[in-house]
């Protein structure tokens, strides 16, 4: 399953009509195959995408002057544990009621993806994506939070409740040993009948 298949799942399941995308780097990778009645991109790099909701800017400037809210949105911006984290907050802020949050990243398989900058020559970077998950993990039982094992571990955050994580996670080997715990896992067959809608 693809960032793309998933976040169009969830709007026609939920009947949403509002979609934020931060980071979109490559337009056709998934904003410009989402099919939502109202789009918006962010992206300090990316030209022009979907006229007139498209600012080339910081999320964390976006947010600043954001007055939209959204039924579902997909964060996939600047991979470091300190920004998907602030970027996950300033979206729920904004998130309206049964509205869902999709991250990417959130399954690094070995610690050079998961470095916290991109290490020469690698064709991936996950970053430390794994970092925020974890904090949300621990900090915020109002949340319910999977991640979906395809398309480098897919992370659904909805408002709800969940047991909190109390283990280590700060190092990529502490977060490994316990991966499980931590993310939750789906697969794509069990995601779609998590979600369905009730």
């Amino acid at each position: 399953m693809k960032r793309y298949e998933l976040i169009n799942w969830f709007i026609k399941e939920y009947g949403y009509k509002s979609y934020l995308e931060i980071g979109i780097d490559v337009p056709n990778n998934c904003h410009n195959r989402i099919k939502c009645e109202f789009k918006c991109g962010v992206d300090p790099n990316v030209g022009q995408t979907n006229k007139p909701h498209y600012y080339r800017t910081t999320s964390d400037e976006f947010f600043k002057s954001n007055t939209y809210t959204y039924d579902i949105g997909f964060i996939d911006g600047l991979h470091t544990g300190e920004q998907v984290f602030k970027d996950v907050i300033n979206l729920l802020s904004v998130l309206n009621d049964g509205g869902t949050i999709v991250m990417h990243d959130c399954r690094p398989y070995n610690e050079t993806v998961a470095a916290p900058a991109r290490v020469k020559g690698s064709s991936s970077w996950y970053g430390t994506v794994y970092q925020a998950w974890s904090l949300l993990r621990s900090t915020r039982p109002d949340l319910d939070m999977h991640v979906i094992t395809d398309d480098c571990g897919l992370g659904v955050i909805m408002r709800g409740s969940q047991k909190l994580y109390t283990g280590p996670y700060s190092t990529f080997r502490e977060w490994a040993d316990n991966q499980n715990e931590i993310i939750q896992p789906l697969t794509p067959t069990q995601a779609l009948e998590y979600y369905k809608r009730k």
